[in-house]
């Protein structure tokens, strides 16, 4: 029985009376007293208020996660696009660098060869200092030839390296536009270059309604224990069907549900164990009953064949003695 304070409406005193009670009388004046059941009490008004609210806060959280979706989307298609530029302009000099490269390497090779084509007939006539010189000169300007290209293929690699650093700098749109802009005549990189500002001013409209809307409401009022989507919704249905006046108690509730939830898991994992480990000893007692089906046959067949074999021995010596006797 629970007890609920209310005031007579004759004599104003206060009285303590149970709160499933709908006819009373005042102890100080003899009033007798109707009080209307179906009125919503100041606890009830309370836990429909705090349901109301919780479900406000679902939906902020919603919307809070919702604007972080959004956030990362944004993010990882900015990372692409900005991919997607260095990859289509990235080929055409790495192709142009590879085929000077190619082409000095090939050229210091030539020389090279030239040198021993002039240097070994000499040698070979008798004029070996000419010959030498001839083939170490060739050999020197050979390696210097590849020297050089070696040294370019680095220039080019380090140029390629700060273009790309510079690239990926968040908000450089104006290094994009000049440095690809000139090397694509339909105008593709322009419209990357446009693209890419528009994802920009995107994202920071989205960071800046986060942040305004992260703002908007008390994040405290739930803790984050309980921010799930079933632990709010279990909430807000005992504040809204009376089983809960504070959030105190709908925590209390919660945690009830959740031990609940718990020793019911356990109880099916205990069962689950059980059943399994039937199927085992059914298992087994099968296999034994076979395993002695099998022996108890063996058994028979041996008996049988011992059966033959005396009488068959019987039989021999039966035969012996008529024999004898004949």
């Amino acid at each position: 029985m629970k007890l609920t304070e209310c005031r007579c409406t004759n004599c104003n005193a206060p009285l303590m009376i149970d709160e499933d009670v709908e006819f009373f009388t005042c102890e100080y004046c003899d009033e007798v007293i109707h009080r209307d059941l179906s009125a919503e009490t100041p606890s009830e008004a309370t836990g429909r208020m705090l349901a109301k609210k919780v479900a406000k806060y679902q939906d902020d959280l919603k919307k809070l996660g919702m604007l972080e979706n959004r956030r990362q989307e944004l993010q990882r298609d900015i990372t692409e696009e900005k991919s997607r530029i260095a990859s289509r302009n990235a080929p055409a000099s790495s192709t142009q660098s590879s085929t000077d490269i190619n082409g000095k390497s090939i050229f210091g090779v030539v020389i090279f060869i030239i040198g021993l084509i002039i240097g070994i007939p000499n040698i070979v006539a008798g004029h070996i200092g000419l010959g030498i010189i001839e083939i170490f000169v060739a050999l020197i300007i050979g390696a210097s030839m590849m020297g050089s290209n070696t040294e370019s293929s680095s220039d080019e690699s380090t140029i390629r390296g700060i273009q790309n650093r510079a690239l990926n700098d968040k908000g450089n749109r104006e290094f994009s536009a000049l440095n690809y802009g000139s090397n694509n005549s339909n105008g593709s990189s322009v419209n990357s270059s446009t693209r890419l500002e528009m994802l920009n001013d995107k994202l920071k409209t989205t960071i800046k309604e986060f942040e305004e809307h992260k703002k908007s409401f008390d994040m405290d009022f739930i803790p984050a224990r309980y921010r799930s989507q079933d632990a709010m919704n279990y909430m807000k249905d005992v504040l809204d069907c009376g089983r809960a006046y504070s959030m105190k108690e709908a925590y209390n509730l919660y945690e009830d549900h959740l031990d609940r939830v718990k020793q019911h898991q356990m109880q099916q994992q205990s069962l689950d164990l059980q059943r399994q480990n039937l199927d085992l000893q059914r298992e087994r007692i099968e296999k034994e009953n076979t395993t002695n089906v099998d022996s108890s046959g063996v058994i028979d067949a041996l008996g049988t064949v011992a059966s033959v074999a005396v009488g068959s021995a019987i039989v021999g010596k039966i035969g012996k003695e008529i024999l004898k006797k004949l």
